[in-house]
């Protein structure tokens, strides 16, 4: 009897991964977008706290965020 999931379940682990950092990817820029957060940074960089304090946001899950899209790497 032929396999009916023609693919490795370590593939399919990584293409779940995908999908869902995918997700989270959009969903943390779209909270900096909302935030107005580059135009904060227009003038230079600032630190997560500064940041949240501008925005009227918790500092930690800011901080988080911005870290988590500084981690990406670059598409070419």
């Amino acid at each position: 009897m032929s396999d009916p999931f023609p693919l490795a379940k370590s593939q399919l682990r990584e293409e779940l991964l995908q999908i869902t950092n995918g997700y989270i990817i959009s969903q943390c820029l779209y909270v900096v977008a909302k935030l107005g957060i580059a135009e904060l940074l227009k003038d230079g960089p600032r630190d997560s706290g500064d940041l949240a304090r501008a925005c009227a946001v918790q500092a930690n899950p800011l901080r988080r965020i911005l870290v988590a899209l500084s981690r990406l790497r670059h598409f070419s």
